[in-house]
């Protein structure tokens, strides 16, 4: 159980990290 949480966080800070730059990206988009 501790083991698939750990991946869970792990997957969320990923896919956190890799929406980052798509949001700040659309911002500047006019």
């Amino acid at each position: 159980m501790a083991g698939r949480l750990s991946t869970m966080a792990k997957t969320s800070r990923q896919s956190s990290l890799v929406n980052l730059p798509s949001k700040f990206s659309s911002y500047k988009l006019p």
